[in-house]
């Protein structure tokens, strides 16, 4: 099973010219699970998925956006309620040739100058609040699903590789701690840019699993934004077969 997530930095500002590429490496890159954030209605990855999009937000001013979107190759078969419906989406999937219950959550934690809805917010201040937000419904989401695997991904607008490339205290130690209280397990938190996988791009953009799929874990791989987006996109597989 392959989940990536991709920020595509407001596919129509940057221009519709731009939505076939983006499509090409969307398919290119082949997951079951995709998570976008800032996307739109114009990237359409039906029939091949079934997708359900994050209500629209007061905050957005071109028509078609959302903050993110599940796309899914298996049936969504219900969606699951979220703290904030406008920055959160959050799905049940079951795979069809495994006994595999999947609750699958995309989201954006807003970036260092979001100023919040009413624009008083000082510096990353909406950053701290939604984890904490987010953290209340992954916790929830556990303790009312024990049967399901929990998968979280999409902008966190954080590095998790250590190399302090953007994000500031006490982010990195609200958003551990809110894994950790849903049993999750940050599977993109290698330095790419140390490795030789990116070129100078730290990652901001991760994909969190139930520590029951820790171990099946056989490779990440992040790609560049190569001017399709201002951010990278990552994948994972999983080995969710016994």
């Amino acid at each position: 099973m392959r989940v990536a997530t991709w920020n595509l930095n407001r596919p129509t500002k940057n221009g519709l010219k731009k939505n076939p590429e983006r499509r090409q490496k969307i398919c290119e890159t082949n997951a079951d699970i995709w998570i976008l954030t800032e996307t739109h209605t114009s990237i359409d990855l039906s029939p091949e998925y079934c997708g359900e999009a994050t209500t629209p937000s007061p905050r957005k001013d071109l028509p078609g956006e959302s903050c993110a979107t599940i796309w899914s190759r298996w049936p969504i078969t219900r969606r699951l309620k979220t703290a904030d419906e406008t920055e959160a989406v959050c799905v049940e999937i079951v795979a069809p040739d495994q006994e595999l219950r999947l609750l699958v959550y995309g989201c954006i934690i807003p970036y260092k100058g979001y100023r919040g809805r009413d624009g008083s917010s000082a510096p990353w201040e909406e950053n701290w609040k939604f984890i904490e937000l987010y953290s209340r419904d992954w916790s929830r989401l556990v303790r009312e699903f024990p049967t399901h695997t929990l998968i979280v991904g999409g902008d966190f607008n954080q590095d998790r590789d250590g190399s302090n490339w953007y994000g500031q205290e006490p982010g990195y130690t609200l958003l551990s701690k809110a894994m950790k209280d849903a049993g999750l397990v940050c599977v993109t938190e290698e330095d790419f840019v140390k490795v030789g996988k990116l070129k100078n791009r730290h990652s901001v953009d991760h994909i969190c699993v139930s520590q029951t799929l820790q171990d099946r874990v056989q490779c990440v791989q992040p790609w560049e934004g190569e001017g399709l987006s201002d951010h990278n996109g990552v994948w994972v597989d999983l080995q969710v077969q016994s």
